[in-house]
């Protein structure tokens, strides 16, 4: 649960973000100037200097684009990396703490680790792993991160998407 509030609340940061930060007005006349020359490829298939030209101004557009959306990009970055500093050591890598189980490679079953499955084989990458619970704190971790920053992005995506496709509407 509490990968979803820290997720919820990094969307709506970075929506908020994009909203203040952003250059609204320039994106969409910069976005419109973009279909304006791909209707003109499609008008003028039969010109190729004519599409080459058109092609280029899109290629211009878009790098526009990019550096208007430089700024909220470069804040979001910035603040997902706080947040996947932290999260790490919540969500994936951190200590296991007693009655916490993990999937570990079988070297690393020692002290204060109780097996509670039979030992598997992968025989891709020749590991055997372990599923161990922690019978006391214990500072070993897990030694593969838990897939946590796929379901992250993909929770605080919705709120910035909501946010864009309100913005580009009006």
């Amino acid at each position: 649960m509490t990968l979803y509030l820290c997720a919820l609340a990094y969307g709506l940061a970075s929506a908020t973000m994009f909203r203040y930060l952003a250059n609204w007005t320039d994106i969409r006349s910069g976005l419109n100037r973009m279909i304006a020359h791909t209707l003109e490829i499609a008008l003028f298939s039969d010109e190729p200097l004519l599409v080459w030209r058109a092609q280029g101004r899109i290629w211009i557009e878009n790098w526009r684009l990019l550096r208007l959306l430089a700024i909220p990009v470069i804040g979001s970055a910035i603040l997902f990396a706080l947040v996947a500093g932290a999260g790490s050591e919540l969500f994936s890598r951190g200590p296991l703490r007693r009655g916490e189980t993990a999937v570990v490679v079988d070297s690393r079953v020692g002290d204060g680790l109780l097996p509670e499955t039979a030992p598997i084989r992968i025989a891709r990458t020749g590991e055997t792993l372990v599923r161990v619970r922690a019978a006391r704190d214990v500072p070993v971790a897990s030694p593969e991160p838990q897939p946590w920053v796929g379901r992250f992005l993909l929770i605080s995506i919705v709120p910035g998407l909501l946010l864009a496709l309100s913005r580009l509407r009006r």
